[in-house]
Parts: structure tokens; sequence; C-alpha cells
């Protein structure tokens, strides 16, 4: 068996719709880069993101306790906040609070 892999350029894509954003890296010491894929929804953008762990984290703009440059993260939150009307973080359990019936746009 065979893999494919395609290296893109920053904000290319290969499927028609989704934008996919690296945020910057946030640490010197491990290479942790976080990124955000905005897709268009009938209330707005969606933003699907690991640049927030939990909502609190973007609406509380409270930095994750892992990188090193605070000013970075949240000049991410803040680039979130601007780009989509609804921000989803992968491991925060209230997005099925906020969403019950799965759909978020």
């Amino acid at each position: 068996m065979t893999y494919r892999v395609d290296v893109l350029k920053m904000g290319q894509c290969q499927v028609r719709g989704p934008e996919v954003y690296w945020m910057d890296r946030w640490d010197d010491w491990e290479e942790l880069y976080f990124y955000m894929v905005l897709v268009r929804g009938g209330e707005g953008r969606v933003a699907v993101t690991d640049c927030c762990f939990k909502y609190g984290n973007v609406e509380g703009n409270h930095p994750l306790g892992i990188m090193e440059s605070v000013q970075e993260c949240l000049e991410a939150y803040e680039r979130l906040r601007k780009q989509a009307a609804i921000i989803i973080p992968l491991y925060d359990p209230e997005v099925l609070q906020r969403f019950p019936e799965g759909e978020v746009a």
C-alpha cells in the first residue's frame, strides 16, 4: 500500500470551500502548531480549532498553559473572534451542550 502526501502552501486548500490556517508557533522547545479550519455556515463562518481547548480560553482570554508567548496566544484568539461567527474548540464537551443536535450552522 502506498500513500500520497501533498504539501500545500499557507492558505492553499485542495477542497473547495474550507480555509485552513496555521496559527503561530507558540513554543520553541516543542514545536507546537495550532490550526483553524474555517467553513461557511448558515449563520456565518465556523472555525474548528485546537488553538483554544475550551470555550473559556477564547471567550475569557485565558491562554493555554502550554505556550511560550502569551501575546501570540491572545492575538490568535482575537483572530478567531474576528474571522468566525461560531468557534468550535476541539476538546470542549460544552460543544454538545451548545449544539445538542450535533448541527452547528
